[in-house]
């Protein structure tokens, strides 16, 4: 049976169109609330579900020239996405891109990012922009600064790199210069990426651009001539300022190693203000320090609520965290018990938390990096799951390789395996029946991988000016012989086909306008037998 076998419970008659999965993010009309949601401009609770697209190296840009699985980002990839229930993806916009040289912006390059979001826009796939960086430079075996302004954050702090102090020390690991004069990125790969963090250049670097205002007017021109460029650009999502941001000690900040508000904030608010004299409308995503996710259950943030732009900016702010277990070599999650019972759970307890102080929307831009075997599967149902009790969106890590030389797990975390074959029972995990816009106040929404069901409960309320919530569906993933829709209160809440495509359908689930504030409204969506 084909769609609509066992279909019951007020399916209104309209016609079947393939069309965009949602209308995606218009540039300044998303703004958040206290609840940690985001909302469009008729007070619709909006989420989002996508992957993170982050180009390592140059051109720092995914090619949309043709479909690989190791680097595009073409049509067809948004295809994919889009029948995957993907609404979203985090854009890598690089700063070596953007600001090659000292007052040099590349224009060329930023109109190459507006094209790929006016590309996926068309699709109903926004972008989140985002200043992606770990370990800030090549020097260091990484990525995230242009080598100018590396250089200027060492010369801050009077750091000397022909010292016995210069990268890799005080690391006993052996990394020769390569042919480029940066380290040698296979010697690089040979040990776990993080530790590099630990290097003296490193917290040299970090310390340099957390206490030099001359460094933060570099990355606020970087993010000025972003906003500049790219402001009012159909499908712009947002703008996250830098990708985890490491700790700094300094020279004599170490009881404050883990302040947001003491290391952080002074240059996100120096980035925030640049930001908004172009651009007043635009969400901006920014990140605790990284290791401030891990103990935020206990050490909740110390940013000041609203978080760089204070309470005037708390409905165009975003919250930005990541949610990761350790692996094992073979890129599988380790220690799966203690993940289960304790790291996930109490990352989103620190969520929570963070929420109600800070008083913003949230994002779960970073978690993942897995592959195909049970216990991932098993971890992307637990991170998931608990978004979905928060109402959050999230972006998986990663789509493709796109030259990740800095990772966890570079052989199977993406969704093409090293032969190119797609990785199916983790797109089936994340393709998750979900609703993208709720017309009220979110009270429930769970979804059972294994048995199909959903279901979505919310309440009526007078700041919701639209009577239309939706829900998607991955219909060859999940429902082979069709589906039932069950809504209540049933004669006043009914329910038809928004757009379909190849393996995909989106819902509209529309309520009567004189349902009453405070009607609770319930969506109950179940797999039809043979």
């Amino acid at each position: 049976a084909g769609l609509g076998a066992g279909m019951r419970g007020g399916c209104l008659v309209s016609s079947l169109w393939l069309g965009a999965l949602l209308v995606p993010a218009e540039a300044g009309s998303l703004t958040s609330n206290a609840e940690g949601q985001l909302l469009d401009a008729a007070g619709r609770v909006r989420i989002f579900h996508g992957v993170n697209t982050v180009e390592k190296e140059a051109p720092y840009l995914p090619t949309m020239e043709s479909f690989n699985t190791q680097n595009s980002l073409t049509e067809e990839d948004a295809r994919l996405l889009q029948s995957w229930g993907m609404n979203m993806v985090r854009l890598g916009v690089m700063w070596p891109a953007v600001m090659p040289a000292p007052d040099v912006v590349n224009t060329t390059y930023l109109s190459q990012v507006k094209d790929m979001v006016t590309m996926l826009s068309s699709y109903g796939i926004s972008s989140l922009l985002d200043m992606h960086q770990d370990v800030l430079s090549p020097y260091l075996c990484g990525e995230g600064m242009p080598d100018w302004v590396f250089d200027a954050a060492l010369n801050a702090v009077g750091f000397d790199r022909t010292s016995d102090r210069a990268f890799p020390a005080p690391l006993r690991v052996d990394i020769p210069e390569g042919e480029d004069g940066y380290p040698d990125i296979t010697a690089c790969q040979a040990n776990p990426f993080f530790g590099y963090y630990f290097s003296f250049e490193s917290e040299a670097a970090w310390h340099g651009l957390y206490s030099s205002s001359d460094l933060w007017d570099l990355l606020a021109d970087h993010w000025e001539a972003v906003a500049t460029h790219l402001k009012g650009t159909p499908g712009l999502l947002g703008y996250e300022l830098i990708n985890e941001p490491w700790s700094s000690r300094g020279d004599a900040d170490s009881l404050r190693v883990l302040s947001d508000s003491h290391t952080l904030l002074p240059l996100y608010q120096r980035v925030h203000d640049r930001i908004r004299a172009v651009d007043d409308e635009t969400l901006v995503f920014f990140e605790p320090l990284v290791l401030n996710g891990y103990v935020s259950a206990i050490k909740p943030t110390d940013f000041p609520t609203g978080g760089p732009g204070g309470e005037e900016y708390a409905n165009r702010s975003v919250f930005s965290y990541h949610s990761y277990c350790p692996s094992n070599d073979d890129g599988s999650p380790a220690y799966m018990p203690l993940c289960h019972a304790v790291i996930v759970p109490e990352i989103w307890a620190g969520v929570k938390k963070n929420l109600a102080i800070l008083q913003t929307g949230g994002f779960l831009t970073e978690f993942g990096a897995v592959g195909d075997d049970d216990d991932s599967l098993t971890l992307l149902q637990l991170q998931t799951s608990h978004a979905d009790k928060l109402f959050q969106g999230w972006s998986y890590w990663t789509y493709k390789s796109f030259d990740d030389i800095t990772t966890q797990n570079s052989a199977t975390e993406t969704f093409f395996d090293e032969k190119g074959d797609l990785q199916q029972a983790k797109v089936k995990a994340l393709a998750r029946t979900y609703a993208p816009t709720i017309a009220g106040k979110p009270d429930h929404m769970h979804f059972s991988p294994e048995s199909g069901e959903f279901d979505l409960t919310y309440t009526v309320h007078r700041t919701v000016s639209s009577l239309t919530s939706q829900v998607f569906l991955q219909t060859d993933l999940y429902y082979p012989n069709g589906f039932s829709v069950r809504t209540l209160p049933a004669r006043q809440v009914k329910w038809q086909v928004n757009s379909q495509g190849e393996g995909w359908i989106l819902l509209d689930v529309v309520h009567d306008s004189d349902l009453t504030e405070g009607t609770q409204i319930s969506v109950a969506i179940a797999p039809s037998s043979v």
